[in-house]
């Protein structure tokens, strides 16, 4: 968000919410690979006793997800689809937030459960564009 507010007073543009969320996650990669590259580096010049391969795992796990959610963001599709696959990650994001709140506090996930109800009811269909074949462009 901070790259769509500098593109707004540099260049005068607004910058697209999918672009801008899309920096955000090209961001998460580029901390990913700094760590991944850090582990390695480390071991290499012996600073570590040992090569963390399950952080470096994890972390290329997280490169690929990443990967596959800028892709998602960055992908030209209709005003009609983006609408919808934006809704989608709202309610995804109200999950999350509801399943953390849960144990720590009840309330609060109370009140984001009423928010997710309300986000799910008001994505009735998926846009006629989505409903095509898995792997067809």
């Amino acid at each position: 968000m901070l790259l769509s507010l500098i593109s707004s007073r540099v260049a005068g543009l607004d910058m697209p919410l999918n672009y801008s969320l899309a920096t955000g996650v090209l961001g998460r990669i580029c901390v990913s690979a700094t760590s991944v590259q850090s582990l390695f580096r480390g071991y290499e010049e012996r600073r570590l006793p040992f090569l963390d391969h399950v952080s470096i795992a994890v972390l290329c796990r997280s490169i690929i997800e990443s990967s596959i959610m800028y892709w998602y963001l960055m992908e030209e599709v209709s005003e009609e689809e983006w609408s919808f696959r934006y809704q989608v990650l709202k309610i995804h994001d109200m999950a999350s937030r509801v399943r953390f709140f849960k144990t720590l506090v009840g309330d609060v996930a109370d009140n984001q459960r009423a928010v997710l109800r309300s986000l799910r009811e008001e994505l009735v269909e998926p846009p006629r564009v989505c409903r095509r074949p898995f792997g067809l462009s």
